[in-house]
């Protein structure tokens, strides 16, 4: 099968062109397609090919059990070659002082705040609590953000990859802090406690994409180590309340 759509969209600022076998991805990066005035050469090429497919398709077979209505969108070949474009996408953007970090990303008053932990600990529910806690707010990503670092600060970026809400916004915010989400017990009250370096960057360590390559394994590591200084880092423990969100926020935000 010869590649049939080819299109640019841009990521965290870098120009990337795709070359899929489906109108699928092309549809689905809609949002993040690069205007067509945008000249110059991207910074890398993901070329699919058929056994990219498979091999997402190989893996989505470890998701069951799915219920009927799931199984063709899961096993849909324009839909897993969206999952291929991903994964070679976060192979290559190491290389460009950017990484993927498991998680969702708020953003209120010009700056970005992540919720991140195990799947199941409360990301969505607690993104979902932060719009209406603070008016005005939005959601960068839902799932999948991008952590792009300059000399000076982390930003959080917008990408297509962003869970089943399809929370996702195409922009770049300054990452002000990560919160680091643990279940709470029965009438427990609300905890916020700032972590040490070490501890934070293996526990930020356990929520990040870790390359195949070496070289770009490497870089990601590096690149996690350079948020010391530049983000904050919180263990929070709260149960589902506007009011400790607040408190988190306000010990958090950029003074």
């Amino acid at each position: 099968m010869e590649n049939k759509y080819i299109f640019r969209i841009k990521l965290a600022g870098r120009l990337i062109e795709i070359r899929s076998l489906h109108e699928t991805c092309r549809i689905f990066c809609k949002e993040y397609l690069a205007p067509e005035e945008e000249q110059g050469p991207p910074v890398f090429l993901v070329d699919i090919v058929p056994r990219n497919i498979m091999r997402e398709n190989d893996a989505a077979q470890g998701c069951f059990p799915v219920s009927d209505e799931e199984i063709y969108h899961y096993f849909d070949p324009g839909y897993l070659e969206t999952g291929a474009v991903h994964r070679k996408i976060c192979e290559n953007l190491p290389r460009f002082d950017t990484f993927l970090m498991h998680g969702a990303v708020a953003a209120y008053e010009g700056s970005a705040y992540m919720f991140t932990a195990p799947s199941g600990t409360g990301k969505t529910t607690r993104a979902e609590l932060w719009l209406k806690e603070f008016p005005g707010s939005f959601i960068v990503n839902g799932d999948k953000p991008l952590i792009r670092l300059d000399s000076r600060r982390a930003y959080a970026c917008g990408t297509p990859w962003s869970g089943k809400e399809h929370w996702n916004v195409n922009t770049a915010v300054p990452l002000q802090a990560v919160f680091l989400l643990e279940r709470t017990e029965p009438g427990e009250k609300s905890s916020l406690e700032a972590i040490d370096t070490l501890e934070g960057y293996f526990k930020l360590l356990e929520q990040t994409y870790k390359p195949e390559r070496a070289v770009s394994l490497q870089r990601t590591l590096l690149l996690l180590k350079s948020l010391e200084g530049r983000v904050k880092i919180y263990r929070f423990r709260s149960p589902l309340s506007g009011e400790g969100l607040r408190a988190a926020w306000e010990t958090a935000k950029p003074r």
